[in-house]
């Protein structure tokens, strides 16, 4: 498994290895989505500028057969971590649903998986209710100095200020 991360989000390496060496804590949102409705990539992107700190778990297929992570997209699930925790975002098939509908959730490792699982999943919940139906999302590329900024989630990045609308 490999942890992508952007710039300047510290990750102690060794602490994150350690927290899959125990159990796991599954919390599902009950928020579903189909197959084909393309609400993913704009959870994705909703998600890397409503929670910090922020990066993707790549994980094999092994990892996924062994537990560690849900069903495993080769672009890797969004996470967030702290000190020696880590959830990641997880999907499968959802419970009373037929063909095509899944549901999302969140698997998390470590000492405060609990408390980081509700972290995430609460981002989930916010977006199914606050971002899911409002369309596309707009980046917008701002000035660090810029008086004022849009309504929407602010992203600082070392030479410009994005903002997710």
């Amino acid at each position: 498994m490999r942890l992508v991360v952007d710039e300047d989000q510290p990750a102690d390496a060794e602490a994150l290895a350690e927290a899959f060496a125990g159990p796991r804590h599954e919390r599902w949102t009950g928020v579903e989505l189909g197959g084909q409705e393309g609400v993913l990539p704009r959870l994705e992107v909703w998600l890397a500028g409503a929670v910090t700190p922020y990066g993707r778990l790549r994980a094999t297929r092994e990892a996924a057969g062994r537990g560690l992570v849900g069903w495993v997209l080769e672009r890797g699930m969004p996470a967030v971590w702290n000190r020696g925790s880590l959830a990641c975002l997880a999907l499968r098939q959802a419970p009373q649903a037929t063909g095509g509908r899944y549901e999302l959730g969140v698997i998390a490792h470590g000492s405060d998986r609990v408390q980081i699982a509700s972290h995430l999943a609460g981002a989930v919940l916010r977006f199914n209710d606050e971002a899911r139906n409002a369309g596309e999302p707009v980046v917008r590329a701002f000035r660090h100095d810029s008086p004022s900024l849009p309504d929407g989630v602010a992203v600082e990045k070392p030479s410009v200020r994005l903002t997710i609308a």
